[in-house]
């Protein structure tokens, strides 16, 4: 048995598992036995061929950086944009230069059972959460939100989104976009400013003017 909070519960069966650096991860539930857990997943994979220009390059270190020299070791950033401006491979990417084990959400969890299994694990971990806006709006949104910032004080959050109410409760927001010139698509990706992030979170919810005061 082992004492968990004063449950005493029986110890359960397996052996133990250190998470692999770079390894990929899928956070999933199942429905049958209500538990959460990992599995093992196949590698990233990137195009043939895509390029980064130097402003990439510094974002992606700027965002480690960060995450290295923060007290607790953690960081949260958005990245929000069109759909298919790389947002996805820009995501995929961070997670992969920042060397810790990656965990993929999947859009199936519930919000309610994210935040508990994140706050048992104590490695470093990179979590990625890709559209996790699909499908909700209103109120729910409003709750996802506050649980993605709670767990943003426990680990690197990376998410991907549409969602206003998510863009307006991060701690940094990134603006992706995506231009095709002489057969070269490119994605750009650019740092929102407090005007901007006003702006920008304007435009998701369809607002036409607003202010900053």
């Amino acid at each position: 048995f082992v004492n968990s909070n004063g449950h005493i519960i029986p110890k359960p069966f397996g052996t133990d598992y250190e998470l692999e650096p770079g390894k990929v991860y899928t956070l999933t539930h199942d429905r049958d036995l209500y538990i959460d857990y990992l599995l093992e997943d196949k590698d990233f994979e990137f195009p043939s061929t895509y390029y980064l220009n130097d402003k990439d390059h510094k974002f992606i270190n700027k965002t480690i950086d960060t995450f290295n020299k923060t007290e607790k070791m953690t960081t949260g950033i958005l990245l929000s944009g069109m759909k298919g401006s790389g947002k996805t491979l820009m995501a995929k990417k961070i997670a992969k230069e920042s060397g810790l084990p990656i965990i993929v959400v999947d859009s199936k969890m519930s919000s309610d059972d994210i935040e508990p299994f994140f706050a048992k694990i104590t490695d470093d971990v990179c979590v990625i959460f890709d559209e996790i806006d699909t499908g909700i709006s209103g109120e729910v949104s409003n709750m996802v939100a506050k649980k993605m910032y709670a767990l943003s004080k426990i680990n690197q959050i990376i998410a991907i989104t549409h969602l206003p109410t998510l863009c307006a409760m991060a701690d940094v927001n990134f603006k992706v976009s995506k231009a095709t010139n002489d057969n070269i698509t490119e994605t750009m990706i650019e740092k929102l400013d407090k005007e901007d992030n006003i702006k920008e979170i304007a435009r998701l919810t369809g607002v036409i003017s607003y202010s900053t005061t």
